[in-house]
Formats: structure tokens, sequence, C-alpha cells
């Protein structure tokens, strides 16, 4: 299960959607628009209202259709709309092939994938998906100029993947390295294939840009490979313009006039008188020790550390998702064994310590706050999205931290960037669950934004960042 809820504002070139027979031309963006915040308003007379089969979804935001862009969450529903992976997650959190026909298999030596695309796939803009075109979509990703460009999905797949190629309908990645997590990689929404800016093969095509920051409207692709969608369409209404994005949300699902939206933080009680909501499992929270830095480099001063910190209070210092915790608060013993577990290993005064972290500024300062207490640790706090930690600690283009990292407080929520963050910090091979023994990651809590949508509302899928994803078998009550 995941996260969901956007909703909606916009209007169509066709009066009756559901009985089009035709897929309508697409509005193709530049790369420039593409990656502009606010979409330009189209020429000519509006479009006729798609009616009350469209799908009416809120977002916070929506920053283009450039799909390296590090993605917010409502971008990431939208884009998700047009374009398509060549794996996606259902709403168990399970893979399944896409664009692919079948689940990709690895060679005997684990350097290379193959990945058989599904036969009679097209374009909005009629094209058809061939192994050309996937691999030119790969390509692209492949090649950015700037290597610290886009998500952290960018810089492990530009790490990991040396080369993709075609053959017919088979497309072969060659890794540098074998890497088991390469499918739940290629569900992520960076790595989307497309045929141009705003032009996919997803169950809906970009009709037109309303208003600057008021919205989208995308209407049913009738030639959908899944099947005709049972929405006539969908209008995006973003909310980026309000003061109170989230607030304005709120009140807009009060009223009605939203059928879907994803919000962050708490749900106002109230919602559930008008709306059914659900939160997925989400992301985790770590805390990664690096071994290349003293004292962390010994067992003893990371049990004593994990032993300090009070994982309750962290969750509850996160108000970006309904957070929870998974362990119990330290006893009187246990926070009194911290110092002799710290006086064993000759650090009996404690020792200063670097902690980069990507989560929010609350939650590191809390965590900064009982080492100090209950440890004598005094922690220098390092701010930083996970794209720019992740490049200082590689090394991208000549970066580096500007201070040794003892430890990292970060987030994830699939396998590969687990495994991504634990090779940087030094630990390979196992898994984050099997180093917890001596303290070399600590899950600290876990939690999923909430989603809210309205009742009766089914069909709903998941995007790889665990936002909801309207699909062809979605269906208004």
């Amino acid at each position: 299960m995941r996260m969901l809820q956007a909703l909606a504002a916009g209007m169509l070139a066709c009066t009756a959607l559901v009985a089009c027979a035709q897929t309508p031309t697409p509005v193709v963006l530049s790369a420039r628009e593409a990656t502009q915040t606010a979409l330009p308003a189209l020429p000519g007379p509006p479009a006729a209202d798609p009616g009350p089969a469209a799908l009416r979804l809120g977002v916070a935001a929506f920053d283009g259709f450039d799909p390296l862009s590090i993605p917010d969450e409502g971008t990431e529903q939208v884009q998700a709309l047009v374009y398509e992976t060549l794996l996606a997650y259902d709403v168990q959190g399970g893979l399944f092939p896409l664009l692919a026909a079948d689940m990709p298999l690895p060679s005997d030596d684990a350097l290379s994938w193959s990945v058989t695309l599904r036969d009679g796939v097209t374009f909005h803009d009629g094209s058809p998906l061939d192994g050309n075109s996937a691999v030119a979509a790969l390509e692209a990703v492949l090649a950015g100029q700037d290597a610290g460009r886009g998500s952290l999905a960018v810089l492990e797949f530009r790490r990991v993947v040396e080369s993709v190629s075609a053959d017919g309908h088979t497309l072969t990645l060659r890794l540098r390295e074998p890497y088991p997590a390469l499918p739940q990689l290629l569900a992520e929404q960076a790595l989307t294939i497309t045929h141009g800016a705003g032009v996919g093969t997803g169950p809906f095509v970009l009709e037109r840009a309303d208003e600057p920051d008021a919205g989208l409207t995308l209407v049913a692709n009738q030639g959908y490979h899944g099947g005709p969608p049972l929405l006539s369409g969908v209008r995006v209404r973003n909310f980026a313009g309000s003061e109170h994005p989230a607030l304005a949300i709120i009140e807009a699902l009060r009223r009605g006039d939203l059928d879907l939206a994803a919000l962050r933080g708490p749900l106002p009680d109230d919602l559930a008188q008008v709306a059914q909501s659900q939160a997925g499992p989400g992301r985790q929270v770590w805390l990664i020790f690096n071994r290349a830095v003293p004292p962390v480099d010994r067992a003893g001063v990371r049990l004593g550390l994990g032993m300090a910190l009070d994982r309750r209070l962290l969750a509850e210092a996160d108000s970006s998702w309904a957070f929870v915790s998974v362990a119990t608060p330290p006893q009187g013993a246990e926070r009194r064994g911290v110092l002799e577990q710290l006086a064993g290993a000759g650090l009996p005064d404690g020792f200063d310590l670097d902690l980069w972290y990507t989560v929010s500024d609350q939650v590191a300062e809390r965590l900064r706050q009982q080492w100090a207490e209950a440890a004598h640790v005094e922690v220098a706090l390092h701010a930083a999205t996970g794209v720019e930690l992740s490049s200082g600690l590689a090394g991208v283009d000549g970066q580096a931290l500007s201070s040794p990292a003892g430890a990292f407080l970060v987030s994830w929520a699939r396998g590969w960037e687990g495994e991504r963050w634990l090779a940087l910090a030094g630990w390979g091979g196992p898994g984050p669950a099997a180093l917890e023994a001596e303290a070399l990651a600590l899950l600290l809590y876990s939690g999923a934004p909430a989603f809210v949508y309205r009742a009766g509302l089914e069909g709903l899928g998941v995007t790889a960042g665990g936002w909801p994803r309207v699909t062809a078998q979605t269906a208004l009550p």
C-alpha cells in the first residue's frame, strides 16, 4: 500500500470524451517549456469541460514534464499520468512489468540484464515503442551533461549502468558491477520512456495547459495498450499559487471540489466525514555510521550512540509524514549504560561528530540534543539534499563534503536507495536490516504521506515515490 491524493482544474477539446474514437493531438512541449514551473497558456478558445467522468486531481506544486528533474509529489503524480516506466509498483509494493513484457532477466555473471518490451505500444504522437526509442530515452539519462543533476535514481543509474543497446524489442543493459536492485531502479519515475517532453505512452494525453500555475487538462488515451481508460480525463489543479497550498487543498476537499489529493502531515479529523484516507508504508529514516571516521569505526561507540536515542521522540519531530517509531524509548538503565559503553571504548567524556542529514531540521536537532544529553557528544549538523549528499560522498565532479561525515541521517523507500547509502558509507554486502546487530545502520522510524480520496474511488495505483497514480482502471463512484 502506498499514499495518495491530488486534484483538478482544466478544460478539454472534446465535448464528450468517452465517445471520442481518436486520441487527440498532444501538446508537444520544448525542453525549455518542460522544465518551467508553470506551463504556458495555449492559444485558441477554451476547450469544452470533460464532464463528470473526469477525475479532479489536486497538487501542491507542478514543475513540468522533465523526468530528470528532482520531482515533488505533485510533479511525480502528473508525470505518471502521461509517462510510463519499464516496471512499476502495485499498491502492495510489488513490482510488475508495465512497458516491459516480462520481468528483467540477469545474465549468468549478473553484469547485464535483458528486458523485452511489450508489443503494440505507441506513444501519444503515434510513434511505436521499440528498442530504438527505449534506448534513446535511457541514453538521455546516461548522457546528462551535469552528473549531479536529477534525482538520486538518475545518479544511481549513471553509476551502475555502462551502456544500453537493443536488438528488436529486447533491451540489454550492461552494468559496471553486479546490481541486484536493478528492477527496482527501472521503476523510478526518472527512468520513464518518453518520446519528447510531454509525450509518453500513458493512459492520459496532455490536451492543454491552462493559465500559468492554474493546472492542466488531460484526456483519455483511447489507444492505450492497457485498454481505454474508464475516466474521460483528468483535470489537474495546481495549488502552488496559494499562500498555504496544503490548507487550500484541504478546503477544496471539504467543499467536494476534488476527488484525490496527497497531503503531508496529520490530516484534520473532519476530513473523514467527506473522504476516505489511508497511509501507505512510505519511507524509512535511517542513521548510518561511516566506518572511515573515528571513533564511530568502533562497534562499542556505535552501540552506545544507538542506545542513547529515543526513536519515539525523533518520529514525533517529523511532521512531514505520518511517521511511527519502530522501537520503545530507552529505559533509565539503558540510558545510564550509554556512558558505560562509551567509557569502555575509551571515550568517557564524549567526542565531536559531524552529522550530515537529508531529513527535517527538527529531527536532526532533536537527535543532536539526545546525543549531547545522554552521551556528551557534540554534534555539528550539516543539511543537504539527497543529491548533494550523494554527489559529495561519491566525489562527483570533484565535489567533496566540507567536513568528514561521521554519520548520515537519511531516508529511503526502496532497496536500491538503501544499498546506495550503505555503499557510500563504506558498508558493503548485506542489506540494511542485517547491519543493525552491530549498529552500522539503525532504522529509526518509518511512515508515509496520507492520501485522501473521494469515497468509492477505485483502481488507483502508486508511483515509485509512493504517491497516488491514476490508472486506466481508475473509476469514479
